[in-house]
């Protein structure tokens, strides 16, 4: 089990990771973590499914369909980084949930890129406009059954933007699912977690990031 880390990197070379497992089981964003954008109802929970005993539960109802999204603090501001999270939803739905990197801006005024679950079995790359809902900058097929944990990784290096995503059963594939180039945003930004739609009670129970190569896994 890995401890949570919101405040020194886990390992030489700029990566820092969290699994959820320090924090007491309570309601609210943990500290090391804040909120961005619209907030939802944020909450620790302790399940044995988790991958260190415990996720966080981001319940988006009350907020409604609009854009949430929470960073993690000891990354601080990254122009390049590899992003890593293992996510779940009950069901599939449009921007259930997913990584952000390179984020800014507030309420309507939100930039970054992000990658995201989306509905009918498909992952989303997309960036993140102002006044605007997320625009896709391409997606594929990427099959995920309810209620299980599967791995979002998003690597931004310059303009280059790449996506994988896998079950969490199954080893990391050596392919990405999607390959794609952007110049709208430039600037360092804070990586952490996105949600769009009010789909599948998302769970986030890892997330990692590096800035000298790829996220570590749990």
């Amino acid at each position: 089990m890995h401890a949570a880390i919101a405040a020194r990197p886990r390992a030489a070379g700029g990566a820092w990771a969290d699994d959820f497992s320090a924090y007491p089981v309570a309601a609210g964003l943990p500290a090391g973590w804040t909120n961005r954008y619209t907030a939802p109802a944020y909450s620790i929970e302790s399940n044995a499914a988790a991958i260190g005993g415990r996720w966080l539960y981001i319940n988006g109802y009350s907020a409604g369909n609009v854009l949430k999204a929470w960073s993690m603090d000891a990354a601080g501001a990254l122009v390049n980084a590899d992003v890593l999270a293992a996510v779940r939803v009950t069901a599939e739905g449009f921007y259930s949930v997913g990584v952000i990197a390179r984020g800014g801006g507030g309420i309507g005024t939100q930039t970054g890129y992000a990658a995201a679950l989306g509905a009918s079995d498909t992952v989303l790359l997309s960036r993140l406009e102002p006044g605007k809902d997320p625009q896709t900058i391409a997606s594929t097929a990427f099959a995920h059954a309810a209620s299980s944990t599967v791995y979002l990784r998003l690597n931004v290096d310059g303009t280059s933007l790449k996506v994988r995503a896998w079950p969490a059963t199954a080893a990391e594939p050596a392919s990405w699912l999607i390959e794609a180039s952007d110049v709208m945003y430039a600037a360092a930004g804070w990586v952490g977690g996105v949600q769009r739609y009010n789909w599948g009670q998302p769970r986030m129970d890892y997330f990692a990031v590096n800035t000298a190569g790829a996220a570590p896994l749990p």
